[in-house]
Formats: structure tokens, C-alpha cells, sequence
């Protein structure tokens, strides 16, 4: 998520709106975005959670210590974000 980003760069805020929904899930998307969005920037794999993941474990080195992440997801992984 960070890879093109230099190491030693933090950030007061950061917005990601990461491909977060799961393949299992693919019938909750509209006919029209389906169909006209590439599909690498809707889904990341079956529960939608890879690269949510992956900005999550990448958090520590990017955000300054007050940072605020500002995170789209889909509600049904609220449950999976609070464990």
C-alpha cells in the first residue's frame, strides 16, 4: 500500500480507499459498478481484507503519533476490524 512511498515520510492524516470488497461478497456490488470499475480497484480477495490488512500493519511507520486513518470499508467487515 506504502511500497511507492519513501520510508522515512509520516503523515498527519492519511485517507485509503483500498479495493476492500471480498470475492464471496461480489453479488452486493451494483450491476453498474461491476460492470464499468475495474475489478482490482473493488475486490481483494475472498473476504475483502488483504490489503485493509496490510495499511492496518503499516500504520506504526507511516502515521505521525497523533495521525488519524481515515479508512473506507464495508460494513459487514466491522466485525472482522474489531478483533
Amino acid at each position: 500500500v506504502f511500497d511507492s512511498i519513501p520510508a522515512e515520510k509520516r503523515y498527519d492524516v492519511i485517507f485509503a480507499n483500498p479495493p476492500y470488497i471480498g470475492v464471496k461478497n461480489k453479488q452486493r456490488v451494483q450491476d453498474s459498478v461491476f460492470y464499468y470499475e475495474p475489478h482490482n480497484a473493488l475486490f481483494s480477495g475472498e473476504d475483502g481484507m488483504p490489503l485493509i490488512n496490510k495499511t492496518l500493519t503499516s500504520l506504526k511507520e507511516r502515521l505521525t503519533p497523533n495521525g488519524v486513518l481515515y479508512l473506507e470499508f464495508d460494513d459487514i467487515q466491522q466485525i472482522l476490524l474489531e478483533k
